[in-house]
């Protein structure tokens, strides 16, 4: 038989821990969902990262009332955590020697006023190409010169803020020139010579579009990219496709696959070394499609960014008080660096709906392992915004932030109930 002191003893241990059980029970995570970015496994950070570039090693954390034009820039479920990436395109790019201009090079034109800027791989300014050489045909039939205008040169281009060598030679066709199927001959090239020439199609009613549902990825996750090509109320049938993904140096490509519909391409994001200057990488995507007897032609690049799976929340998290939205929340790292979350912090207002109360910074080091990174918000800030439980963590990131790779992101996270 237990003694009296016993008896308290043991129920004071089994109130703490019902105590304890009730605070873990009011903070819950969401499932994370399709949109959202997170890793299911980590891999060793020896290899892929380059040291963490921040040696600032005091934990922070930061609030800012969302009152006002804030408020409405955080209402919402989605916001930053579900913004797709896109890229339209009315132009395209042809790869040509001066002996290639010189014997003729064929441009589809699917639209009057049409701008062509040839540019040769020189800074030269002796290569400049006199445009009283140049030589058009348009579907066989030759343009005088009153077919185009606006002719200008490098210098002036530069001037303007596009970078381009000097010798480079831009001109509009006139409305007068047509469109269909364009022969540009340029006499006065020198053979040898790389050039590169651009067509953009400024009043043309064909669009090509390639997206991603969103800009950020990690190594492992496959990318899975809409493509169209368009009139605005109908899709051309593609007639070729050339697509890669690239490193931001160009050394690297994968191929990206076509659907039997000829609307996604796709490909598993690749486990590349990072270097500590490394850019964006891209996707490249050269299509060309048919309207009855038109030649379409367009090309696209998308920017995204890849990063290894290094970091993640644990999905633990524990109250700093006994009310309010301040957590510590749980990370796992497999690299030792300075990380940081980003949060919308949610409020329920007298009428019980959610609603806009902070956005919350915060960072901390942290080793290998198992770590936390508070999330805080003042108490005074609580009280001036009039809200209350239950409170609801969105568009919650975490970022490798001597890196600048994000490691996780969730459109809705946690909710904490009293």
């Amino acid at each position: 038989m237990k003694t009296l002191n016993q008896l308290v003893i043991t129920g004071l241990v089994a109130g703490l821990a019902a105590a304890t059980s009730l605070v873990q029970a009011e903070v819950t995570w969401l499932p994370a969902t399709d949109n959202d970015m997170r890793s299911t496994d980590l891999v060793a950070a020896d290899g892929v990262l380059p040291v963490s570039r921040h040696v600032d090693d005091q934990a922070i954390s930061f609030a800012w009332a969302a009152d006002g034009d804030s408020r409405t820039a955080l209402d919402g479920a989605g916001g930053p955590a579900t913004s797709a990436a896109r890229v339209e395109s009315r132009q395209y790019f042809v790869d040509a020697t001066g002996e290639m201009l010189a014997a003729g090079i064929e441009l589809p034109i699917s639209a009057a006023g049409a701008v062509i800027r040839i540019s040769p791989l020189s800074t030269d300014a002796s290569l400049s190409i006199n445009p009283r050489q140049l030589q058009l045909e348009m579907n066989g039939q030759p343009l005088d010169r009153g077919a185009i205008s606006q002719v200008t040169g490098g210098s002036e281009l530069s001037r303007q803020g596009m970078t381009v060598p000097e010798p480079t030679l831009a001109f509009r066709l006139n409305r007068n020139a047509g469109y269909g199927l364009l022969r540009l001959i340029a006499s006065d090239t020198a053979d040898q010579l790389d050039y590169v020439i651009h067509v953009f199609e400024p009043n043309s009613q064909w669009v090509a579009e390639l997206s991603l549902p969103r800009f950020n990825f990690l190594a492992g996750e496959v990318l899975d990219f809409s493509l169209s090509l368009g009139d605005g109320t109908r899709q051309a049938g593609l007639e070729s496709v050339q697509a890669v993904l690239a490193t931001p140096d160009a050394t690297r490509t994968w191929d990206l696959a076509l659907d039997s519909l000829q609307r996604q391409l796709s490909v598993t994001a690749p486990m590349v070394a990072r270097s500590a200057d490394e850019g964006l990488f891209e996707a490249h995507v050269y299509v060309e499609a048919r309207d009855g007897d038109l030649v379409i032609r367009r090309d696209l690049k998308l920017p995204l960014n890849l990063a290894p799976p290094v970091a993640r929340f644990t999905e633990s998290a524990t109250r700093t008080a006994a009310s309010g939205p301040g957590l510590d929340l749980g990370v796992e790292t497999t690299a030792a660096g300075r990380f940081m979350i980003n949060a919308s912090v949610y409020g329920t207002n007298s009428r019980g709906q959610l609603e806009p109360l902070a956005y919350v910074q915060s960072a901390a080091m942290l080793q290998p392992g198992t770590g936390q990174i508070r999330l805080d918000i003042d108490p005074q800030l609580l009280a001036d915004s009039g809200l209350g439980a239950p409170f609801e963590i969105r568009n919650l990131d975490l970022l490798d932030q001597g890196r600048m790779l994000l490691m996780e992101r969730r459109a809705r996270a946690v909710i904490i109930a009293d």
